[in-house]
């Protein structure tokens, strides 16, 4: 799924963190400049960000990504700060399985707070990979949920090598995310409350089979 919380693999820790704050101030100056009824354009938002116009163009190819992103921002609230928000909730956790379930709440209250303009958002995504398919320049991707994985899974880094890691990073990333809220709302016709539990039993069965698989604590 392009431009939800996903990023791909490698990339440097500090260069994601560097992406993710230049991706929140373009989208900080859209929301002041929607408050003022201005324009919403690429260059215009980079202007008012204090970010080039090159750069603003690597994380939105057109205003209308912006618009929706810095929408779906405005509607979480606090919850706009992903990261911030994880930290918080994994404060003092130590167990694995209870911070990557932390990460997967997380995500699943964020659809379910913002589900329309979520549902476009993921359309206008879809619509710039295809777009982008072919030609030298990859298309712009958000980069929320790689690093809220890799935050959760941190305890269980030093122990083991750094491909071990990535593994099971990448095994995480494909059943903790935003897809399970809309596979088991559309086609399981699920509760919102029965979406986050089910969602969470999936996710908790294949962290601890990795714990197993590799000798971790969970």
């Amino acid at each position: 799924m392009a431009n939800d919380f996903n990023d791909g693999l490698p990339e440097t820790d500090g260069r994601r963190a560097q992406k993710l704050r230049t991706r929140r101030k373009l989208l900080r100056a859209a929301q002041e400049m929607m408050a003022r009824q201005e324009a919403i354009t690429v260059g215009a938002v980079a202007k008012q960000a204090g970010i080039s116009v090159a750069t603003a163009y690597r994380h939105f190819s057109d205003p209308e990504s912006i618009r929706l992103e810095a929408v779906v921002e405005m509607n979480l609230g606090q919850r706009g700060d992903f990261m911030a928000d994880l930290q918080a909730r994994c404060e003092g956790v130590t167990s694995v399985v209870d911070r990557v379930l932390a990460a997967q709440r997380l995500m699943t209250e964020f659809v379910a707070h913002n589900e329309d303009a979520y549902r476009l958002f993921i359309a206008k995504g879809h619509e710039q990979l295809v777009a982008h398919r072919g030609k030298n320049k990859p298309a712009p991707r958000g980069g929320r949920r790689l690093p809220m994985i890799e935050f959760a899974l941190e305890p269980w880094r030093g122990a083991m090598s750094a491909p071990d890691f990535r593994k099971i990073v990448q095994t995480v990333t494909t059943v903790c995310g935003t897809e399970s809220y809309f596979v088991l709302r559309d086609l399981c016709n699920l509760a919102v409350d029965d979406i986050a539990q089910v969602s969470e039993d999936a996710v908790r069965r294949v962290v601890e089979s990795l714990a197993k698989e590799f000798g971790l604590p969970e």
